[in-house]
Order: structure tokens, then sequence, then C-alpha cells
């Protein structure tokens, strides 16, 4: 994943940047993550996509015009 797949406060990974970097390769499209699911090599370090967490939400506010 990179330099920054470990946080910083203790050196122990972290799951929250890992989970953001699976976010980047899943933005990419089924091409590349099935490219990268069968040789991980080729994943392109320190890359993360965090905001694809939240874009279903913020999908819902537009269509319904309202907010939770």
């Amino acid at each position: 994943m990179g330099e920054y797949c470990f946080s910083e406060q203790n050196s122990a990974f972290s799951p929250n940047l890992f989970l953001y970097a699976r976010c980047a390769v899943v933005a990419r499209g089924q091409k590349v993550f099935e490219d990268i699911l069968s040789n991980p090599k080729k994943y392109l370090k320190n890359t993360e996509f965090e905001i694809l967490l939240s874009l279903s939400s913020e999908a819902y506010i537009l269509k319904k015009g309202q907010r939770e």
C-alpha cells in the first residue's frame, strides 16, 4: 500500500488507510480491480479514494433533496 499504511502514532497497521486504498482500486473499475486482484504488486502505492465511502449518502441527499 505504500509508506502511509501505518499510523504515525504507534506504527500499527491502519485499517482505515487499507479501506481507502481498496476504494481507489474499486473506483478505477472492474478491469483494474480484477487485474490488481490477480497481481497485487500492480497496485499503485500511496493512492486512496476515501470520498467513495460517502458518495452513496450524497447521492441519496441529491435525489431526495433532504438530509437524514
